[in-house]
């Protein structure tokens, strides 16, 4: 349901108009970030109670050194809530429980990303559209730490929208010359 609220919200940011550009980024990323917190806490939550039992079970079994290292992951969750490190310990288990908890992390912010990123592709897209150059850089400029984060490359769609590029002749068309270049509709 939280979600669902951020998604209302960002939904009706994209009627703002544009000339914004460090506003809307701005409460766009506030609204992301109180998405990313209200949907971190339960899964810590879990988190810190799988690593207690676990804590119980090592001290029980004898293995204080992995039984400590347990309790600073528990203190660090604590501490740094929306924190996700890799776990290079020697405790299997610590591995194992940190790595499904930045699974469980992971797929629960997928849609607040994904609506992020659509968001501020609107955004660039109008500020293109409209010839607004400032406001389309700094959108732009989003979309590349975006697409650099999510390990994707910059396409040719979202430099030039397509309609742009149909029915562009590149080279002279009534020179018969056969190494012209034509984009057509799909």
């Amino acid at each position: 349901m939280k979600v669902a609220v951020f998604l209302s919200l960002v939904c009706l940011l994209a009627f703002v108009p544009v000339g914004r550009a460090s506003e809307e980024l701005s409460e766009l990323s506030n609204q992301k970030m109180a998405a990313v917190e209200r949907a971190a806490p339960p899964i810590n939550t879990r988190y810190v109670e799988e690593l207690e039992k676990l804590v119980k079970l090592l001290t029980t079994s004898g293995d204080l050194e992995s039984a400590v290292t347990v309790n600073s992951e528990i203190e660090r969750v604590k501490n740094e809530p929306l924190k996700v490190v890799e776990m290079l310990e020697t405790v299997p288990r610590l591995v194992i429980l940190s790595e499904q908890r930045a699974s469980a992390i992971e797929r629960a912010l997928e849609p607040v990303n994904q609506v992020y990123k659509e968001q501020i592709q609107q955004r660039f897209e109008a500020s293109r559209r409209a010839g607004n150059l400032d406001d389309a850089l700094a959108f732009e400029k989003e979309l590349d730490r975006i697409r650099a984060k999510d390990g994707e490359t910059k396409a040719v769609s979202d430099v030039f929208s397509k309609e742009t590029l149909i029915g562009t002749v590149w080279g002279a068309e009534d020179s018969g010359d056969r190494n012209k270049l034509r984009v057509d509709a799909d």
